[in-house]
């Protein structure tokens, strides 16, 4: 039985990874020098928004009244088994 051997074309698959990750590394530092270009790095003023709600002269309304269940205020018994 004849053993097949795998031809490449001269790069192995971890010099392959490495190109990769140097294209990676690459488009990762131009993408942070255009940022840095356009100011992104700098210290910015700070911003302040004001929010003014304008007054309506509308009446309240009344919230009509509830009874509420009163809560237990003896302790809790075990029931007993006879």
């Amino acid at each position: 039985m004849a053993y097949r051997t795998h031809e490449t074309d001269g790069q192995s698959n971890n010099t392959r990874m490495i190109w990769f990750i140097a294209g990676g590394v690459l488009v990762a530092a131009v993408g942070a020098g255009l940022y840095a270009y356009n100011g992104g790095f700098a210290e910015e003023d700070k911003v302040s928004i004001e929010l003014t709600v304008p007054n309506v002269d509308v009446p309240k309304v009344e919230l009509p009244k509830v009874d509420l269940p009163q809560l237990q205020t003896e302790p809790m018994r075990t029931p007993t088994v006879k």
